[in-house]
């Protein structure tokens, strides 16, 4: 897609949402005002006639565009001439400088990232993990179960693991019982991860009770 097809798409976004219209075909009986300007595609090499741009606001307040090759602030300045109450400008749709470009999960391939979490090689299932949870793209609770179940990885399982844990929810109950199944998983790496955790959680649940006590007494 060419730039030129961007804008119009943006024109046409703008004009049917931002100034409440809509796109159809102008009906002769509304008494549509047509604008029009023979204007030659840049660097056309066909022998078919140039398009003309045709900026239609019809009575009703509906719009039809027909626009190539056009300068944006051109086509918003037609609209806004024809349609009265259309304030759009072209510095409402251009990008804000001061505003940095879309990274992490804007520029991820959610599904080619799953793909090599899946079947990728332990390099990349490792690298995908952690991509995975650094820009928000969430894996699914039973493929990140399969993978620390019974991948053929420590590394892999381990960082499955923890993706895994860290999207239980908060109550200890929840995440006592997820530690307690991983115990019994016949994964050295996974069982000790996960008896070192229950036994983490386990002085914390003491600590806990031990506060509240003091706090009731």
């Amino acid at each position: 897609m060419n730039i030129s097809s961007v804008a119009r798409m943006v024109v046409i976004a703008l004009a049917s949402g931002a100034a409440g219209y809509s796109l159809r075909q102008p009906d002769p009986a509304l008494g549509a005002t047509t604008h029009g300007i023979e204007t030659p595609h840049a660097g056309s090499t066909s022998n078919s006639p140039p398009a003309t741009p045709l900026i239609t606001v019809a009575s009703d307040g509906n719009v039809t565009l027909r626009v190539d090759q056009q300068p944006l602030e051109w086509v918003l300045e037609q609209i806004a001439l024809q349609g009265g109450n259309v304030k759009a400008t072209a510095a409402a749709i251009r990008p804000d400088p001061s505003c940095p470009a879309p990274t992490g999960a804007a520029r991820v391939d959610s599904a080619k990232l799953l793909q090599e979490i899946q079947r990728g090689s332990e390099e990349q299932r490792v690298q995908g993990l952690l991509d995975a949870r650094s820009v928000g793209v969430v894996v699914p609770d039973n493929t990140l179960k399969t993978l620390f179940e019974t991948d053929a990885s420590d590394r892999v399982r381990l960082h499955a693991f923890e993706a895994y844990l860290e999207r239980l929810p908060g109550d200890n109950a929840t995440l006592r019982r997820a530690l307690e199944a991983a115990a019994l998983i016949p994964s050295a790496v996974i069982q000790r991860e996960a008896k070192v955790r229950l036994d983490e959680l386990t002085d914390m649940e003491r600590v806990d009770a031990s506060f509240k006590q003091r706090d009731d007494s």
